[in-house]
């Protein structure tokens, strides 16, 4: 311990370099434990050290990297860190009531391991190892394949794109009851995402809090940070642009709206996310289903 007392006196780099080491060796004896400390400092960003800091997830991530931990242990760390029994929400008359803080948990745990995926040098083509992983993360994906908040299956949708570009399966007769998992994990999600954007899936949701859930799944960032390079052509697309500035002023003002109001932008959420990802799910989806897809995503206004 003496030797970190005396960081002080070594170049910058060095000292990272022995912060990284301690860190790892820690990870090694306690994995769960340093998993769930990293999990709580990206969740709760209500912790006085971190208040002010609005870099302070992209350190966390830069120690994550410089520690090199393999992505099959910190997924399982990850894993073994979610209690679904937190998960629950309160039920009354056929009405569930969606606590605040479980749907901003939900939001900010896919916020994290989005990042995971999306920053991790995933350049492996052995189709044993990306099995593997999947395993992993069908694992966590299954747990918040039920949530009953509409931006956790945004958020869930996404992070499964994700995985499915950092993570192609390259013989997919290496495993087809893996695949068939897989592919019945997007038809779930698809089916979950017209659902909401439909209202069959949202008639018997009542918010505890009536302001949007931030972080936003990662499409409507994109989307809102192309604002001024739309142009409308039709009557839909300037639907779809005044809603965009609509939901921008509602982040940006962290505004107050009734449960209706809450639902029916989480529909237009979901279409706008849909509408992102649609030419990735158009390649891989029936031809039956694309009829069906196309055929709801039409009917709503």
């Amino acid at each position: 311990m003496s030797s970190y007392i005396k960081l002080e006196h070594k170049p910058l780099n060095e000292i990272n370099k022995e912060i990284s080491h301690l860190i790892l060796n820690l990870y090694n004896c306690y994995p769960h434990e340093i998993t769930t400390v990293l999990i709580s400092i990206w969740v709760n960003e209500h912790l006085k050290i971190f208040k002010n800091d609005e870099y302070y997830k992209l350190c966390l991530m830069e120690v994550l990297f410089d520690i090199n931990i393999p992505l099959n242990l910190f997924l399982v760390s990850i894993y073994s860190n979610i209690n679904p029994e937190k998960l629950v929400h309160k039920v009354t008359r056929n009405m569930v009531i969606l606590n605040k803080e479980i749907i901003k948990y939900e939001a900010k745990f896919f916020h994290l391991l989005y990042s995971i995926i999306i920053f991790y040098n995933l350049d492996d083509i052995n189709t044993e190892r990306i099995l593997e992983k999947w395993l992993r993360l069908l694992k966590i994906f299954n747990i918040f394949l039920d949530s009953k908040s509409p931006i956790t299956t945004y958020w869930l949708l996404e992070t499964y794109f994700i995985c499915i570009s950092k993570l192609p399966i390259l013989e997919p007769k290496s495993d087809e009851k893996m695949i068939i998992q897989i592919v019945q994990l997007f038809h779930d999600l698809l089916k979950k995402i017209i659902d909401i954007i439909t209202c069959k899936s949202t008639t018997n949701i009542i918010f505890e809090e009536f302001i949007l859930i931030n972080p936003l799944n990662p499409s409507i960032y994109k989307e809102l940070s192309q604002l001024n390079q739309i142009q409308s052509n039709n009557e839909t697309d300037n639907l779809i642009l005044n809603f965009k500035k609509l939901l921008l002023s509602y982040v940006v003002n962290s505004a107050i709206l009734s449960n209706d109001e809450l639902i029916k932008i989480y529909r237009w959420i979901g279409f706008i996310t849909l509408k992102r990802l649609f030419v990735l799910s158009y390649s891989i989806i029936s031809p039956l289903d694309k009829v069906s897809i196309v055929n709801n995503l039409n009917s709503i206004h």
